[in-house]
């Protein structure tokens, strides 16, 4: 969400200083379909019944011995709009994984990588009571110092924590991560999903928890999964959890993982969680680049030292980000037009010499005129 600072100041993501909006329309069996993967405004020209969906941005998987990232809430339902009234939309944006520790500098402070909380997405007008809106996935624990974080679907434990409980948007809770007969048995937990709550790493099998089953919905036409759970990462010889539903992300590998793993990103806007971090040894079996559609390596002959290889740079893990959130409208198309709101965009609001900081590339942009130019 862009903030305004002083000064005419703002700070916002790269997306919200362009100001992209974007729907994805189709047209089948006599209904209009239309899909929000960014923010817009929808305005009917008359009073109709829309069906929609919508699903929160997935929470992060968690640092080493990472518990699996939970889901975004999901709601579906009816409601009649009111002829020319704009209804603003928030797409809830899925947390950001990381990398930490390179070859020449290895963390002394890697337990403190937690995942974050997916964020809220929200179709709305002002304050009436036309306002649905759902939470972000709860990220997953980290290490085995602290608990998962609680969500629309909590975050998965890590070792010796307990999983993230879920709100009251319909999600469950995430796996507890469970310790024992040694540090090959240590093993984390699942994050929750729409569908069901994450798995529980168990000692017997030497399995870190499987991510929460997503939940379906048809009103594209076709039955589709959305806000599943992350994996949880394994531990030396204990395989991973597998993403809930096939888009929930898969956790990192561990040092013999039997599991090879190459996606540790959750789908795109399926407002999933992603999976755990690989231990801080995680070079010793498969690891994972941290690139969404990246190549796992298989790095056993480095003994562990060596990790991931990123951008030339190795690192000791990386953990699995959450996917965004998606709005989804559904009505007849015959006499029902609407008009969105992709011409309106931030330079309408803005005065000569605004200055846009964004948040996720750390760069500045001055406006002059119509063009952002970079400090």
């Amino acid at each position: 969400m862009v903030e305004y600072l002083a000064g005419n100041r703002l700070s916002g993501v790269s997306s919200e200083r362009t100001n992209v909006s974007i729907a994805d329309t189709t047209t089948t069996s006599g209904y209009t379909i239309l899909s929000f993967t960014k923010d817009n405004q929808f305005t009917p020209t008359s009073a109709y019944s829309v069906e929609y969906l919508v699903v929160g941005g997935g929470g992060a998987g968690g640092g080493s011995y990472g518990g699996g990232g939970g889901a975004g809430g999901f709601k579906t339902g009816t409601v009649t709009l009111t002829a020319n009234q704009m209804y603003g939309m928030r797409i809830g944006l899925g947390a950001t994984g990381e990398r930490y520790g390179s070859s020449s500098s290895y963390p002394t402070t890697w337990s403190d990588i937690s995942g974050m909380n997916g964020t809220k997405t929200y179709f709305q007008v002002g304050h009436s009571t036309t306002n649905i809106s759902t939470a972000g996935g709860g990220g997953g624990g980290r290490n085995y110092y602290s608990d998962a974080q609680n969500g629309a679907s909590g975050g998965g434990g890590s070792v010796y924590s307990n999983g993230g409980g879920s709100s009251n948007d319909g999600g469950n809770g995430g796996g507890t991560g469970i310790s024992g007969g040694g540090v090959t048995n240590w093993t984390a937990g699942g994050g929750g999903g729409q569908g069901g709550s994450g798995g529980t790493g168990t000692t017997s099998t030497g399995h870190s928890g499987n991510g929460g089953a997503g939940a379906t919905s048809s009103i594209t036409g076709t039955s589709k999964y959305y806000a599943a759970g992350g994996g949880a990462a394994g531990d030396f010889d204990a395989c991973t959890g597998l993403g809930g539903s096939s888009i929930g992300g898969q956790g990192g590998g561990g040092r013999s993982n039997r599991i090879k793993n190459t996606y540790m990103h959750a789908v795109a806007n399926t407002g999933s969680g992603g999976g755990g971090g690989h231990i801080r040894n995680g070079g010793q079996g498969y690891c994972n680049t941290g690139v969404v559609g990246g190549t796992a390596t298989d790095d056993s002959s480095s003994g562990g030292s060596a990790g991931c290889l990123v951008g030339g740079k190795q690192y000791m893990y990386a953990t699995g980000a959450g996917s965004d959130g998606i709005i989804i409208l559904k009505f007849v198309t015959s006499g029902n037009g609407y008009t969105l709101g992709s011409d309106v965009t931030l330079l309408d609001k803005l005065q000569d010499g605004s200055i846009f900081f964004e948040t996720d590339t750390k760069k500045s942009y001055v406006l002059e005129g119509t063009t952002w130019s970079e400090l």
